[in-house]
């Protein structure tokens, strides 16, 4: 996978082994694509082999939803691995963009880890990404 390219959801290599819901975008319509929903505290998918080249990134976009709003972290090569980025997305039902920098981008090949480590009071803590790109 190149990091700079959209990185969809439904191409992960691991997720974590509770709290985690992979689906359709729309049921009605398969073909428009995946979401992953990180449901909870500790809750993770992770991408092997990001190539993210030798060019210095600075940022990373992610197509996100949260009905409470909620944050995800990008971690490298493992769940507790140095923080690439930390994604805030606000509470909305419908589909965001949302713009964050990155600290200290790696160069060439590594696995990434999207990490969600929020416990609201409610079921509604969810955070729901349909991709993810570095820039």
């Amino acid at each position: 996978m190149n990091a700079t390219s959209q990185i969809q959801i439904d191409r992960y290599s691991a997720i974590s082994p509770t709290g985690v819901t992979v689906s359709f975008l729309d049921a009605s319509n398969t073909f428009a694509g995946w979401k992953i929903a990180l449901n909870g505290k500790n809750t993770w998918v992770q991408f092997d082999r990001v190539d993210f080249g030798q060019d210095e990134l600075k940022a990373v976009n992610a197509r996100c939803l949260s009905a409470t709003g909620g944050t995800v972290e990008i971690h490298l090569d493992k769940v507790d691995g140095p923080l690439l980025a930390r994604i805030t997305a606000g509470a909305d039902l419908s589909w965001q963009m949302v713009h964050a920098l990155v600290a200290n981008a790696p160069k060439g090949l590594h696995d990434i880890v999207v990490t969600h480590d929020e416990d609201n009071d409610v079921a509604l803590d969810w955070i729901r990404l349909d991709w993810i790109r570095f820039e």
